[in-house]
């Protein structure tokens, strides 16, 4: 990124600056996410550099929830820098929001934006998720939130109140702080992408720097706009499923997403975020070819991959749906085209070479299931299948069964095969 300043670099923070714009009216002071790669760039640092607005970025070297002893001292650096500016806002999710309220204190800021935070780690006060036990294995809690969270800021907490664990962790804190509640109702642990989605993170973040953000006038523009919003209404579908007595908001949710699926796939004024709109494709086509309705889900497919040519997930869906009809040659024709706009990607490789298995071609298999082991990918569904298929092939094959396994247990150590 250009016009980066760092201000420390230790074993596992880094903090660099970008504040090259003619403004002293706000700072924010950002907090990376846990990630499985290393990070590249601070939180959200291609956003404020677009909007010229000044920011310093912490960003974590390995997932330490910011309990390092380092941590004081890379604070220690930035406070100085936050006296010229009006407003300073600290900001993350998820262990990024956990960094941004837990520094809030020290680091003298008068806003914070936390997205689905926690309040402590490793079950101290609420319950720690399970996936995230292995980062924090043998990890001490050196600075507690009750401590180190500032009384004076304003703290404004992003977070689904359907999911249970950041539900707990918000309820555990504003037991110690008061807190602006701005829930996303079926966003799931990805709150602050979920507004993103919805086109209000850009209006909250500058509000909330400018103390000129109205909550209540946000939380009915999230409301007016969820019901065309596909994250929003398949994770709706999916909770009144579980509720017997709520079978009626599941079908009109269902309807509601199949409409907004179609207006996106036939519209060419209609904004599409494909990342949304492959999920539901894919689960409405697995759905209607289980239901007998193979032509439908063909028909869809064909129009998405027709109407958008460039973008692998059309050609990516196409082919899941031949193969789910038993099309094999179509199925592999379109998977290879999927292949060529995105070669690293390991989930296509791997379906690629899955169908060339199927259609007999044993030299081609070979070569792209050596070649997808070569990526990382947290697909463990497509690792599981691809796994099955080499043990049920044996022979050479299976001389990818260990490497497959270890992809299969880095992203989950307590899988069984």
């Amino acid at each position: 990124m250009e016009s980066r300043l760092v201000l420390f670099s230790g074993k596992d923070i880094e903090v660099f600056s970008c504040e090259d714009f003619a403004t002293d009216e706000s700072l924010v002071i950002t907090f990376t996410s846990r990630s499985d790669l290393p990070h590249k760039s601070g939180f959200g640092e291609k956003f404020f550099q677009k909007n010229q607005q000044p920011a310093i970025h912490f960003v974590s070297k390995r997932n330490h929830w910011w309990q390092v002893e380092e941590l004081m001292d890379a604070i220690e650096l930035v406070v100085p820098r936050t006296s010229r500016y009006k407003n300073v806002c600290s900001y993350g999710s998820s262990m990024g929001g956990y960094g941004a309220l837990l520094c809030s204190g020290v680091l003298g800021v008068n806003t914070v934006i936390a997205g689905s935070p926690q309040f402590a780690i490793n079950n101290r006060l609420v319950p720690w998720p399970p996936r995230w036990e292995r980062d924090t294995q043998g990890v001490v809690e050196l600075y507690q939130m009750e401590d180190y969270c500032s009384k004076d800021a304003k703290l404004i907490c992003v977070y689904d109140p359907f999911e249970e664990l950041d539900r707990l962790h918000v309820r555990e804190l504003s037991k110690h702080r008061m807190i602006h509640h701005l829930p996303t109702h079926f966003s799931g642990h990805s709150a602050i992408l979920y507004l993103q989605r919805l086109g209000l993170l850009n209006r909250l973040v500058t509000k909330a720097f400018t103390n000129k953000l109205e909550l209540t006038t946000l939380a009915q523009e999230i409301k007016g706009l969820r019901r065309n919003n596909l994250l929003f209404l398949q994770r709706l579908m999916h909770f009144c499923l579980k509720k017997s007595s709520r079978s009626s908001v599941a079908s009109w949710a269902e309807s509601q997403a199949l409409i907004v699926a179609k207006r996106k796939v036939y519209s060419h004024n209609e904004p599409v975020n494909h990342i949304e709109l492959f999920p539901f494709m894919k689960a409405y086509s697995k759905k209607q070819i289980l239901l007998g309705n193979k032509d439908a889900a063909l028909k869809l497919a064909s129009d998405y991959c027709e109407n958008f040519p460039d973008i692998v997930w059309s050609h990516e869906l196409l082919s899941y749906v031949y193969w789910k009809v038993k099309n094999y040659d179509d199925a592999l024709l379109e998977a290879r085209r999927a292949l060529r706009l995105n070669r690293k990607n390991p989930s296509l490789r791997l379906m690629v070479a899955r169908l060339y298995l199927i259609n007999g071609n044993l030299d081609e298999a070979d070569y792209h299931f050596s070649n997808s082991l070569k990526f990382y990918s947290k697909d463990k569904s497509a690792w599981v299948a691809a796994l099955k298929d080499v043990r049920n092939y044996g022979g050479e094959l299976l001389k990818f069964e260990l490497e497959i396994v270890k992809k299969i247990v880095e992203i989950d150590p307590d899988w069984n095969a």
